[in-house]
Parts: structure tokens; sequence; C-alpha cells
């Protein structure tokens, strides 16, 4: 079997979470994370060939943010400086192998999140309270006891504490091959993308315009051919979520997750940039703009309850006002002298969303 709209679900997927992972950077590491995780509940939903995929979205979207977030305690900017410092093959050859490796735990966590949800096996008490006792204990001890040089050996056990769960118990084939692709994919997405930059900084490439600088863009579309492959590989081989109907409660909850939660989340965050970065409370610019925010998410929640949570119209809310919030965070009261060429991406990503989801198929 060969489902059809190969090339256009990979589009789609490589757009979506190339503008996801380039606005997690400017919104820090926990809370930008959130919405790659976002994304790639979003991709899986509009992707998959069954009903159930987009049924499940509003709980995948908090379980899939949840996972990306925890990943969000592997920092890798200070390793990817130290290698395009680097002029030994067996320097670059072991940096890269750390980067696969922070790469292979985040894209494995996330992906096994969404894995669990999507299961065609029964979301029972027992993997809720597995994921979100895993959640829990892990937030405690990095976040709370402050033990982030334990991140990558917490982080990784539970990823094989997970999966001996699942290879034992559970035995559901989505999580395995959700977690697998998410290992390999965002793994080899993290090296590769570093391994561009480190080949354009050494001049291995040549042109007037450097592309290899836009890593995580790169990183990004890596993993959106992550999650689109995962999806279409298992739609080929028959597998598809357990069909159950969310309560109305968790359907909510889900989908205000995804258009207020996450982004006001965010929104809070880039305000306390403001303040501390600009001292912005004294403009007179700063409090209309604060209230105008704020607004925008509240009528946002009202739109949608009234009008019915949709897939496709909360998603284009999601890019839109995020990429708008990324770019006024480092421009409005800086000014556009700090624009950044990457910038132009996001309303770009926006716009081409906005211009592929009306066609999915409903």
């Amino acid at each position: 079997m060969r489902l059809p709209g190969r090339w256009r679900d990979y589009f789609l997927a490589v757009v979506m979470m190339s503008l996801a992972w380039p606005l997690r950077g400017q919104f820090g590491h926990l809370k930008g994370a959130l919405i790659p995780g976002a994304a790639a509940a979003a991709i899986a939903a509009f992707l998959g060939r069954d009903d159930s995929w987009k049924a499940l979205f509003p709980r995948a979207v908090i379980f899939g943010a949840a996972g990306f977030s925890l990943g969000g305690h592997l920092s890798y900017g200070w390793l990817i400086e130290r290698l395009l410092d680097c002029h030994y093959a067996s320097c670059v050859f072991i940096d890269l192998a750390r980067v696969f490796a922070i790469g292979a735990v985040w894209g494995g966590l996330g992906m096994t999140f969404l894995g669990f949800v999507f299961s065609e096996k029964h979301f029972g008490r027992r993997d809720f309270f597995l994921l979100a006792g895993f959640l829990l204990l892990a937030s405690i001890f990095l976040d709370f006891f402050e033990q982030e040089s334990f991140d990558f050996t917490v982080l990784s056990a539970g990823l094989f504490v997970l999966h001996v769960y699942n290879l034992i118990w559970k035995r559901s084939r989505i999580v395995g091959v959700f977690g697998l692709s998410g290992i390999l994919g965002f793994g080899l997405g993290f090296a590769g993308a570093v391994f561009l930059v480190y080949a354009g900084n050494n001049a291995f490439f040549k042109g007037p315009w450097a592309w290899w600088t836009l890593r995580d863009q790169i990183f990004g579309a890596a993993g959106g051919i992550t999650v689109a492959w995962a999806v279409r590989n298992l739609s080929v081989r028959g597998f598809v979520p357990f069909d159950v109907a969310l309560p109305q409660a968790e359907t909510w909850a889900g989908f205000l997750a995804y258009v207020f939660f996450i982004p006001g989340l965010n929104t809070v965050y880039v305000i306390r940039h403001w303040i501390l970065k600009h001292a912005a409370a004294s403009s007179l610019l700063f409090y209309p703009l604060v209230v105008a925010l704020a607004a925008v998410l509240l009528i946002s929640c009202v739109y949608f309850y009234f009008r019915k949570f949709s897939l496709f119209s909360s998603t284009l809310f999601f890019v839109w006002f995020l990429s708008f919030l990324a770019i006024a965070k480092i421009c409005f009261f800086s000014g556009f002298k700090y624009w950044e060429p990457a910038f132009a991406l996001f309303p770009v990503n926006a716009l081409t969303l906005s211009i592929l989801l009306p066609f999915r198929p409903k």
C-alpha cells in the first residue's frame, strides 16, 4: 500500500516544524520547547489518515508539549560553539556524537510521549501515571533541586524505562515506531545541521548566502520529516490510534493549551524580557502593548470556545501569534537594527501554512 500525497505531507511537516523549532529558540529552553511539541502533535493530527488521529489531538498537544519541554533541559549551544573551534577530525567526531545523543534523547522523549497518546492500545491509568510521574520526578530533580548536571543521565534513563515498559507490558507498535524514529530522526537532524554549520564556517560551501547558518530551521525540518515518516509508515501498515472519544473537558483543556496556555506562557516570558532587558515598563508603549497581547489571547479563547475549537483555525492562530511575538521580543523596544534574516522566515512559514492547510482533507 502506498499513501497518496507523500510530498505534500512531508512539505507541510517541514514547514510546520522548521517554524516551531526556531520559535523555541526565541523563548527559552523549557517554555520554548512546548512549541515544537505542540507542532509535532498537530503534524500527526493533520497527516493521520484516520479520524482518531485528529480526535486525540487535544490529549496529544498536552503530552507532546510536555515531552519536548522535558528535552529542553538539554542545552547544546556551548557544545556547538566548542565544536566550531575544533581543528582535529577526532574532536569534531566526538562532539558530533554528543550532539547526536542530545538530539536523540530530546526527540526520543517528545516522540515517545506522543506515541503513548496515539498508541493503538488503550491509554490507561498506568500509562498516564507513568508519563506524569516521570515528568514530575524529573522536573523536581532537575529544576527544584537544580541538578542540571545530571540532565542527560536522568532523561536518557527515563526514555529507556518508558521503552522497557512498552516492550514488556504495553507492547504498542506505535510507541516503538514513534520513539525509535524520534531517536534516530532528531539525533541525525541535530548532528547533520551542526555538521553543515561547521562545514560552512570552514569554507566548504560557497555562495552569497550563508544558508548553513539557519541551524534551527534545519533542525526543525529534520524533526518534521521524522514525525511525517512515523505517521505515514504506521498508516501504510494499518496501525491507527485506539479509537476513543475524549471527554469534553479534556478536549477543551487540550485546545486551551494550544491557543492560550503555551502562547500565554511565552508572552509572559517576553514581557519579563522587555522589563529586565530594556526597562520597558517606563515606556509609554509598554502597558498598551501588554493589554493588547492579553486581549488577543482572551478574545481568541472566547472565539474558539463559541465557534467550537478546530485544528485548522487554532493552528493558524498558534503560528501567527507566536511568529509575531518572537519578532516583537527582539525588535519592538530595540528597533529593527537587531532584525535577523531568519526572522523573515517566520511570517513566510506562517503564510505558507495558511495556504496549505485549507486544502488538507477534512
